[in-house]
């Protein structure tokens, strides 16, 4: 516990440590710097007002790096808006599908439709069939009626077997 304890102290010395060895390293860059001039009296003086604001830097190198972080951070949204962009793309894709949806369920219901019309003809066929039936047995009527007035004409005796006969063939055709 006592050791855990000491840790976290341990930490500061070094963070402190690290601070020294960047203003040391400002310290020397401003040496190199100064060694590249001409040596000048005013400049010289003016020298430690320098080092104090160099010193200072290591914090703001600190802050700089917490805005490139930020920066960074956005620099990765412009992908999540690429994806948004996107996003529309794929919605085009779904409307152009659902179009295509609409087109096959329009073409089914134009099926359905010439389905309906075959039947439509069909029921007529069978409609017209059944009224040449009706004129097929309507022929066969007037043919019996016919021979019935022949049998009239020429057999008297046999009138009133023949109507009864006619009655029987008229009441099967009726059936």
């Amino acid at each position: 516990m006592n050791r855990l304890r000491s840790e976290p102290l341990d930490l500061k010395r070094l963070r402190s440590e690290t601070l020294d060895m960047n203003r040391m390293r400002s310290e020397s860059l401003d040496i190199n710097r100064l060694r590249s001039k001409p040596l000048d009296i005013n400049t010289l003086r003016s020298e430690p007002l320098d080092l104090n604001r160099m010193r200072s830097k290591p914090l703001d190198m600190n802050r700089m790096r917490s805005e490139s972080l930020d920066m960074k951070r956005l620099r990765s949204e412009p992908l999540d808006m690429n994806r948004m962009r996107s996003e529309p793309r794929d919605m085009n894709r779904m409307r152009s599908e659902t179009l295509d949806m609409n087109r096959f369920r329009s073409e089914t219901l134009d099926m359905n439709r010439l389905r309906s019309e075959t039947l439509d003809m069909n029921r007529l066929r069978s409609e017209t069939l059944d009224m040449n039936r009706l004129r097929s047995e309507t022929l066969d009527m007037n043919r019996l009626r016919s021979e019935t007035l022949d049998m009239n004409i020429f057999q008297p005796r046999l009138r009133k077997r023949g109507l009864i006969h006619l009655r029987k063939v008229l009441s099967k055709i009726r059936l």
